[in-house]
């Protein structure tokens, strides 16, 4: 599994860092959600340095402000895609890796229901799947602990993006997530959402003091989907306050987990200040005046 090595930037104001939700990246630069906006930045750049308009060049660090709830992102074949939600119709805008242009959007249904909210979405190995939820995945309803609301498997056609059709996901399967013992669980409010390279599911949750459910959580994952099937799929690790695989946080303080990325930096040749390791995931700290705090906390392997 991995382990918790630090934070960069830390409770940093930077200029991006208000509600910042998303995070991704692809071969050379880092992509990031924050209050209606999408940013792109080279893995270079020193993400601490505040960023003021004159830096936004149009060429390096470039920002789109496209309004609305942008969630947790991931990026493939040079396109970016994003969770929004907005007059109750989320959906999954994409946009070009290379200048951040807008292309198209698909709204997304469950069962002929509109989602209520879409915070997160993450691409599997291959490429080929997009994977995504409701706030709530498998949430307690009506008081019982339902399967209502699962996470939502979707086949991306590439070519239908291309042609800027509103139709580029196509619905595959259907995941439950279970404990390790096999038992039913939620997470009540889920953040963000990426892959390893073993593809295993990471999942980010915040949630209300008085819960358990709140930080990491990882779930294995089978690399093969049949067509229209329900998989259990069960957690075979999650994140502590303290210890080797930590994410620690105070709900109370306003403190919450948000986007997280994977990119093996040194396997890919890349050198990013003051940061390292492959598992890279947000922070906010929501409280005080100003911007939001941003903590950006990294975690590498353990041999």
């Amino acid at each position: 599994m991995y382990k918790y090595i630090g934070e960069y930037p830390k409770n940093r104001e930077n200029g991006w860092s208000d509600e910042a939700q998303g995070v991704c990246h692809d071969d050379s630069n880092w992509f990031f959600t924050q209050k209606g906006k999408l940013w792109k930045f080279p893995v270079g750049h020193d993400l601490n340095k505040k960023i003021n308009v004159s830096d936004i060049d149009g060429e390096k660090i470039i920002c789109n402000h496209y309004g609305h709830h942008l969630g947790d992102i991931d990026c493939r074949n040079g396109y970016i895609f994003v969770p929004v939600t907005e007059d109750g119709k989320p959906y999954i805008a994409v946009f070009s890796a290379e200048d951040l242009s807008y292309i198209t959007r698909q709204v997304i249904t469950r069962d002929g229901d509109y989602f209520h909210s879409l915070g997160w979405c993450a691409i599997d190995n291959s490429g080929e799947k997009l994977y995504t939820s409701d706030e709530h995945i498998a949430a307690y309803y009506g008081g019982v602990l339902d399967n209502y609301s699962p996470i939502i498997v979707y086949d991306i056609d590439y070519d239908a993006i291309a042609s800027k059709s509103d139709h580029f996901l196509s619905y595959r399967a259907v995941l439950i997530i279970r404990t390790e013992g096999g038992s039913k669980t939620c997470l009540t409010h889920s953040q963000g959402g990426c892959f390893d390279e073993d593809n295993n599911l990471y999942l980010t949750n915040g949630c209300p003091p008085w819960l358990e459910q709140r930080g990491l959580f990882v779930f294995s994952v089978p690399k093969t989907l049949e067509k229209y099937q329900r998989y259990d799929i069960y957690r075979i690790a999650r994140s502590k306050q303290d210890g080797v695989f930590k994410f620690k946080f105070k709900v109370s303080q306003g403190e919450e987990p948000e986007g997280i990325t994977y990119w093996d930096l040194k396997k890919d040749g890349k050198e990013a200040p003051k940061i390292s390791g492959v598992l890279h995931v947000i922070m906010i700290d929501n409280y005080g005046t100003g911007e939001d705090d941003l903590y950006f906390k990294h975690y590498d392997k353990i041999d």
